[in-house]
């Protein structure tokens, strides 16, 4: 029969030639992968990046009133996520790879995001919060080391996903389903 194209991107992120290349690497599977929506949406947001931070910013306005499903998420909402996710992994994985508390947060943007941008303050400011938290985190974002590409496929082939606003990251909670991970925190549709 035919397949459906989130089956062929799953064929596809299992061939050899992917895992086989520089920088496309897979996390461990005790991992918690945290989508950030930078660049667009936090730099055209008129909220602060203190507020950002503190409240989450820009629910789309409706007739029948906010639609927070659109939103850029509080830090509190994705330690949230992550102590969430980590509880479940928990009874998944083996107890060595939960205790290691691994979160990496990868944002990228598709627009060009200079020195001044908010997407760099509020990316650092997480990352921060989550080693204040506990959390061994890491940050891949921004147009560092990794291309994405290689952030699609590190993210599509994570055990644990939390989600961001925005058709990618969303396609990429899909694909991580489809591998036998699971998505959680507030989900974007």
């Amino acid at each position: 029969g035919a397949k459906n194209n989130f089956s062929l991107v799953v064929e596809l992120l299992g061939e050899p030639k992917w895992r086989d290349r520089p920088g496309f690497d897979v996390p461990e599977p005790g991992a918690l992968v945290i989508h950030l929506r930078l660049g667009d949406r936090v730099d055209q947001s008129k909220a602060s990046v203190e507020k950002m931070l503190k409240c989450g910013a820009d629910p789309l306005q409706t007739a029948h009133g906010q639609h927070y499903e659109a939103g850029i998420k509080s830090a509190a909402e994705l330690l949230s996520d992550a102590h969430m996710a980590f509880a479940d992994l928990n009874k998944k994985v083996h107890t060595s790879q939960i205790q290691k508390r691994v979160v990496y947060l990868v944002g990228g943007a598709h627009t060009k995001v200079g020195p001044d941008a908010k997407s760099w303050p509020y990316a650092r400011c997480l990352l921060r919060a989550f080693l204040d938290a506990g959390f061994n985190t890491s940050l891949r974002a921004l147009g560092g080391a990794s291309h994405p590409d290689a952030d699609f496929f590190f993210m599509a082939n994570s055990k644990a996903f939390v989600v961001s606003s925005g058709g990618f990251s969303r396609i990429i909670g899909r694909v991580v389903e489809l591998q036998g991970g699971r998505v959680f925190g507030r989900i974007f549709r």
